[in-house]
């Protein structure tokens, strides 16, 4: 897994196995964020890399997101608003 503090560094931005793995970099915080395996603060900072992830990279997160139980979708996406 992934760690939270690396994906909270500026070191992973530029990092080509992150760009070339960035849907499965992006299911994996999903997942975790799913299963509250982070929450609060470090939860919301891993939400905001994420989203800058999917912005640089243009990966279709919606259907990452469409992969999760509709009660995992509204759990993850309070993170994204």
């Amino acid at each position: 897994m992934i760690s939270c503090r690396w994906l909270l560094t500026k070191s992973h931005r530029s990092n080509p196995a992150v760009t070339q793995k960035a849907a499965q970099v992006f299911q994996y915080i999903v997942q975790a964020l799913e299963a509250e395996m982070i929450q609060g603060q470090i939860a919301t900072k891993v939400a905001a890399s994420a989203k800058q992830l999917v912005g640089r990279t243009g990966i279709n997160a919606e259907q990452i997101l469409q992969s999760l139980t509709p009660e995992g979708q509204a759990t993850v996406k309070n993170y994204f608003q």
